[in-house]
């Protein structure tokens, strides 16, 4: 629920009795790849529903993914996601977490279903590696390193995973959003086929 108490604004939530996927990951360490699997193909039907809705999250992360007691997963905090047009929201500046952000968002703050796909590639690699996808000591690093991309190749993904879903990674992960899947339900197709 949406409202106004005494001229305050306010907002209700449904609570989730569970983790964040950043703690469950914290604890177990690297997934099962099909588990990996599992838990991007819930990100990605949540994607999708902003995205149908003309709404970029902006700031997907294993911290802002819950994961209920039953296993279902919420996106949350949709603080500084925008509204877009058919292709892209350009705010003018730069939000989000660094070692999250899509290069389009770093060089020229352009935000649009393929950023929000970009991190879901960074959070998918995070789930199966056990470690963050993009280093640096701070975000300047972290952002460098981002641009300067690809992050990985197909043979830094063959220990972790098998070439077609090395494949699926490597187009999420994509330096040209052009390159990268077009919506989250390509993506979805991809990882079901």
């Amino acid at each position: 629920e949406v409202g106004k108490h005494r001229g305050e604004p306010y907002l209700v939530f449904e609570y989730v009795e569970g983790e964040t996927l950043s703690k469950m990951m914290a604890e177990e360490g690297a997934l099962q790849p099909s588990r990996a699997v599992d838990i991007i193909d819930q990100v990605l039907d949540a994607v999708a529903y902003a995205h149908q809705h003309n709404i970029i999250h902006r700031d997907l992360k294993p911290s802002n993914i819950l994961i209920s007691d039953q296993g279902v997963l919420r996106v949350t905090d949709f603080g500084i996601a925008t509204r877009f047009d058919n292709t892209s929201a350009e705010n003018g500046s730069l939000v989000g977490t660094p070692g999250y952000l899509a290069p389009e968002c770093i060089t020229r703050h352009v935000y649009g279903a393929q950023s929000d796909i970009f991190a879901v590639g960074l959070i998918f690699y995070e789930m199966i590696s056990g470690k963050p996808a993009v280093r640096g000591d701070d975000a300047g690093q972290k952002m460098a390193s981002i641009v300067a991309g690809p992050l990985f190749t197909a043979e830094d993904l063959s220990d972790l995973v098998d070439e077609k879903l090395g494949d699926i990674l490597l187009k999420a992960l994509a330096v040209n959003p052009a390159d990268r899947y077009a919506d989250a339900p390509e993506m979805k197709e991809a990882l079901r086929a």
